[in-house]
């Protein structure tokens, strides 16, 4: 039996492997939720039991306390929008206009489509050490190799690496032999590149990946238990990789690491201040900045142009605006990037209409991708395309609208780039289910 065919029989729409809205712990609603959850649920009860660095001890002063309540108030009216983006036809419609994937991988193609990204991968990942000046100058301080600006393309070049080891897991889905290896050479190859980097997701990607491969293509999906322990897992070891990131080596960042309810909490919450930045918006819009009308977000029209042709070009990211002026107290003269969030960087724009309106088109945007991928053209390319979009596409409440759109904009050519060079598309099309069918099945 041909790999092709395993995969069909294994995978097969028609089979128990569907994936429905209720049964599936991974679609994009819940994990988004969670994230929206961290950052205006928890960061908000944080703040009045602690105390934030950026609003004060609890009571805040009388403006920061009527701008922290509005915000409540304007997140919520927010997520109200985003279930109804998510819950309405439109992320179904949109889905049927976007091109049929691949039933499973060639394995030829899917190989050296894999060689051809881990090379490229090495080699940007030696030009980025050679950007910052050399392997010592790029470890000692980590926090600033990851925002020093002009190493974009750099970054995404190395981001093919995991790119390639999610290409490699769910073809090895297929397979009798070899998954194991595959899990324990690339995770810990990915875990290592991370620790150079210091980016935590990157160290904790293989994990994630590996999970969420198991869930769609392996023989029984993740439990709400299952879940809980990873979650659990990632979150006592955040105050490792936050101290990671600030040492040049592992041995000091545990020295450093202390696994106190509080150590762990405030390493965890600083990187979730949602509200605050949410706050700030509302209360200093517009005596900081002008309502922008879209500014923040024109940007991504020249996103695409290296800044080595277009010196003059305008920061993609309203990041660097923001922290500079939002958040002048703690990051002015710094270079570092803050987080405006989806929700802050709408305000600013276009006040609460522009929120609840972001936020429908964000929640139809993550309707659109599960549809398309998982309900619609279940198979390991389609796995692989929705694992590669979901960390984007769950993560967005914390971001910039136009740093955002650019990212997400790379990565998905990136992977239907690879998917239209691996996939192997071997069921005939008259034995198809239609998407619009299906589509009105799992609705």
């Amino acid at each position: 039996m041909t790999y092709q065919s395993v995969c069909q029989s294994k995978w097969s729409l028609q089979g128990r492997r569907i994936f429905t809205e209720r049964r599936d712990l991974l679609s994009p609603i819940w994990p988004a939720g969670l994230y929206f959850t961290l950052l205006f649920i928890v960061r908000p009860v944080w703040d009045v039991v602690f105390g934030s660095p950026f609003l004060g001890n609890w009571p805040f002063d009388p403006d920061t306390s009527l701008a922290f309540e509005r915000s409540l108030a304007y997140a919520a009216f927010s997520f109200m929008a985003f279930l109804v983006g998510y819950s309405s036809r439109a992320g179904k419609i949109l889905a049927l206009f976007l091109p049929r994937l691949p039933d499973a991988w060639n394995r030829t193609r899917s190989t050296s489509t894999a060689g051809l990204m881990t090379l490229f991968g090495a080699f940007s990942l030696w030009a980025l050490i050679t950007f910052h000046g050399g392997w010592t100058a790029f470890t000692a301080d980590r926090a600033t190799a990851l925002t020093k600006p002009g190493q974009e393309y750099l970054r995404q070049g190395v981001g093919l690496i995991p790119l390639a080891f999610l290409l490699v897991l769910t073809f090895s889905m297929g397979l009798k032999r070899g998954r194991l290896v595959v899990v324990l050479v690339g995770g810990l190859t990915l875990a290592i590149l991370g620790f150079v980097n210091g980016s935590k997701f990157e160290m904790l990607y293989p994990l994630l990946a590996t999970v969420l491969v198991t869930h769609y293509l392996g023989s029984q999906q993740i439990g709400i238990r299952h879940l809980a322990t990873l979650t659990m897992g990632a979150v006592l070891v955040f105050p490792i990789l936050n101290h990671l990131r600030h040492n040049d080596s592992l041995a000091t960042a545990l020295t450093a690491t202390r696994w106190t309810p509080t150590e762990v909490g405030e390493q965890l919450m600083a990187r979730f201040y949602g509200i605050d930045a949410l706050t700030l918006c509302v209360r200093d819009t517009p005596e900081v900045m002008d309502f922008q009308y879209g500014s923040t977000i024109a940007p991504i029209l020249t996103a695409w142009i290296p800044r080595a042709i277009f010196p003059e070009k305008p920061v993609v990211t309203f990041g660097k605006v923001f922290g500079e002026t939002y958040m002048k107290e703690h990051f002015a003269g710094t270079g570092t990037s803050a987080s405006p969030t989806l929700l802050g960087d709408a305000y600013i724009n276009f006040h609460l209409p522009g929120m609840l309106l972001v936020s429908f088109a964000y929640g139809a945007v993550l309707r659109t991708i599960y549809t398309w991928t998982i309900q619609s053209h279940f198979g390991a390319p389609a796995v692989f395309l929705y694992i590669g979009t979901l960390p984007l596409g769950i993560s967005a409440w914390e971001g910039a609208i136009g740093a955002s759109l650019v990212l997400a904009a790379v990565r998905i050519i990136v992977l239907l780039s690879v998917v239209w060079l691996a996939g192997e598309w071997r069921r005939p099309r008259a034995a198809q289910t239609s998407v619009k069918s299906r589509i009105g099945q799992s609705s």
